[in-house]
């Protein structure tokens, strides 16, 4: 040590001091501080989560619509459960002039 410094200075660590304990937020902190990924990961999680939420909610909703059918007089929708939408689907041929002929000529 250089003359005129005592130990209690703070130059050097006493044994009588221990280390400052660091708060469990301060250490998530610097856990992702380190990891900048996880970081980013973990603040996307959430409305991303919603998005997924939201996607699959409108894809339930469709199918079960497909189990109405429309009234062929009226137009209206039939709030009866019932599987003539699939029954056309699995029916119908997709060849000549249909749809589905229409459809399949466009994908690439």
């Amino acid at each position: 040590m250089e003359p005129g410094l005592d130990r209690d200075q703070g130059l050097a660590p006493t044994a009588s001091e221990p280390p400052p304990r660091t708060s469990p937020g301060r250490r998530l902190a610097t856990f992702l501080y380190r990891r900048p990924r996880l970081q980013l990961g973990l603040l996307l999680a959430a409305p991303l989560g919603w998005l997924v939420v939201a996607y699959l909610g409108s894809l339930g909703v469709l199918f079960l619509a497909a189990f109405w059918h429309l009234d062929p007089f009226t137009a209206t929708v039939v709030h009866k459960i019932g599987f003539d939408n699939f029954r056309t689907l699995w029916r119908r041929p997709c060849t000549g002039r249909s749809r589905c002929a229409r459809s399949e000529s466009r994908l690439p």
